[in-house]
């Protein structure tokens, strides 16, 4: 008896003008096995990927499930996992895009032009003119940066109690900014992100790398182990211990140095942008920033 895999299987080689035979080859079966799944049988699991793919749809549509019925997550999922890895994010942020597209109600996809995107697209150069879009809602906020160079998408819902619920205000944030303040930590930071991750270091090797003295280079390493950027360990040399550190930051100083020139270069126009927050709903709800009063008795 038929089923609705066998039915939509041989609907959709005969509507590709695709042959028992060529299939057969592309998934690596014999042209009876074919004819067999069209009949009344299944395909072993591991080769439905392989049919899914060589008919351009996804499994679920191999079963008869239409794309309109399958939740659109899955049918992203399904696109992003099915391209060349080297256009998957350039497809994630055409799809952030077309989120944008939804939210200002737009009724068809307004896609960027490649002509249209800053040719210079330089950090710090004022002349650099790149394209962005933003909208902010009484239910987040989203920007998008889409450069020739730079991209990004951050998308930010707003929760209940604004976001200086998790913002708020720190003395944490200082020790941050602190540590930033001193000599040669950025150019330290820049220098770790550019190693392997499985780079270790030690105080020499950071006086080597950036041409510092030890006490600066013993400064920096205190901060970056302190604000977990790095650990510490200890090596056995069989002539006693030594202090070696492994820089563990990652991809979160790139995201740090990203907004931090988006904060420097904040931007002049947008291809898209909405203003639908009401101007009441502040994005900062508490006065966290407030120093309080110690009461004495």
């Amino acid at each position: 008896m038929t089923n609705e895999f066998n039915i939509t299987l041989k609907n959709l080689r005969k509507s590709k003008g695709i042959t028992q035979e060529q299939l057969a080859e592309a998934v690596g079966v014999s042209p009876q096995a074919v004819s067999k799944w069209e009949m009344n049988g299944y395909p072993d699991t591991p080769l439905l990927p392989m049919i899914a793919d060589y008919l351009g749809v996804t499994i679920d549509e191999l079963f008869g499930n239409k794309m309109e019925n399958i939740a659109i997550e899955n049918r992203v999922m399904e696109c992003i996992k099915n391209l060349p890895r080297e256009e998957q994010f350039k497809k994630i942020m055409d799809m952030e895009r077309a989120a944008l597209c939804g939210l200002v109600g737009l009724n068809e996809y307004y896609c960027y032009d490649e002509n249209w995107r800053d040719e210079k697209d330089d950090p710090f150069d004022k002349d650099s003119n790149p394209s962005f879009s933003q909208i902010e809602s009484d239910n987040g906020f989203v920007q998008i940066r889409l450069g020739k160079k730079l991209n990004y998408c951050l998308v930010m819902p707003e929760y209940e109690n604004g976001y200086d619920d998790l913002l708020r205000y720190n003395e944490e944030f200082i020790k941050l900014y602190r540590f930033f303040s001193i000599p040669n930590a950025l150019r330290a930071m820049y220098f770790f992100a550019g190693n392997t991750i499985n780079t270790y270091f030690t105080v020499n090797s950071v006086m080597s790398a950036l041409g510092i003295d030890k006490k600066n280079a013993e400064e920096i390493i205190k901060g970056m182990t302190e604000l977990s950027f790095a650990n510490e360990a200890s090596l056995n040399t069989g002539s006693g211990e030594k202090s070696i550190y492994h820089y563990v930051a990652g991809i979160n100083f790139i995201s740090f140095m990203m907004f931090s020139y988006n904060l420097l270069n904040m931007p002049r126009s947008y291809s898209l942008q909405s203003g639908q927050r009401n101007y009441q709903n502040l994005y900062f709800k508490h006065d966290t920033y407030k120093i309080k009063e110690t009461v004495t008795e």
